[in-house]
């Protein structure tokens, strides 16, 4: 799973989700975009990145664009009051308003790229949106 290699500390507080960052397609033909803010875990990157590289049979490109920086912490079950933070129990990612989160390029065509996107939506905790590259625009462009 995905995660920092190091690490100044090792607990660290939630994020604070606001603005709008990455609202353009950078790399791939293809993107998703959030439209909502929220958070997104190790695990649910994994599983929109399965999705995307099965829909394009291995021949595409991914680009991640979100990297979970966030420590999740969890005390034990019918633990006291106080104590202190709990454990580190995974990492999640902070997502903004209008960021593009993946991106993608691969020799399909705009329905099945629609489907995988489709399927996505429903591994990811907010709303999205499917972005398409135009060949004569470079910034952003939508479908």
């Amino acid at each position: 799973m995905l995660g920092p290699k190091t690490y100044k500390f090792k607990k660290t507080y939630k994020p604070l989700i606001t603005g709008t960052s990455h609202s353009y397609l950078a790399y791939g033909n293809f993107g998703i975009q959030a439209l909502e803010p929220g958070t997104i875990s190790t695990s649910q990157i994994e599983s929109v990145r399965r999705v995307l590289t099965k829909s394009s049979k291995k021949q595409g490109d991914i680009w991640i664009r979100v990297f979970p920086h966030f420590t999740v912490t969890k005390k034990p079950l019918q633990s006291r009051m106080g104590g202190g933070k709990g454990n580190v129990e995974g990492w999640i990612g902070k997502v903004e308003t209008n960021q593009i989160i993946f991106e993608f390029s691969a020799p399909i065509s705009l329905a099945v790229a629609k489907l995988a996107v489709k399927i996505a939506s429903s591994k990811l905790p907010f709303k999205i949106k499917f972005l398409k590259k135009e060949q004569n625009d470079t910034k952003t462009n939508s479908s």
